[in-house]
């Protein structure tokens, strides 16, 4: 009898431990997917953050070249009478390499990686800024 309640008793306990344990096991597996969830969401923010900022430079640079052209070449011409269709094109042509230099590799690649075609997004850009300035 005594041997039996041993028994019982040690097969209880062992019951009672391995269902603990594996309840603990899944609280921790569960804790850790969260945090795990929690960086990757905080890491995708800040590449959102990183190519965000990367843009804005962008746009900041090409608004300085629209504008520095603007100001050394359309404005000269327009007193003078000969700003036409040509000369836009020129100066049009003379914003897109100012801004080319001074958009840093980084702001490319996000550029691309956002909305494509790089040529394509500073011609629009160009176009936008001589727009809001008129």
């Amino acid at each position: 009898m005594n041997e039996l309640l041993k028994e019982i008793t040690e097969l209880f306990l062992f019951t009672i431990i391995t269902g603990c344990g594996i309840a603990v096991i899944n609280k921790i597996i569960t804790f850790l997917n969260e945090e795990i969830d929690n960086l990757q969401k905080t890491k995708t923010f800040i590449e959102h953050e990183k190519l965000n900022q990367y843009i804005d430079y962008a746009q900041q640079a090409i608004t300085t070249a629209v504008t520095s052209v603007s100001q050394t070449y359309v404005d000269s011409l327009k007193k003078s009478g000969q700003f036409d269709k040509t000369a836009a094109n020129n100066a049009k042509r003379q914003a897109i390499e100012i801004a080319e230099k001074l958009i840093n590799d980084n702001s490319k690649i996000a550029i691309e990686t956002i909305f494509g075609d790089f040529e394509e997004y500073i011609n629009n850009k160009i176009e936008a800024v001589i727009k809001s300035e008129k």
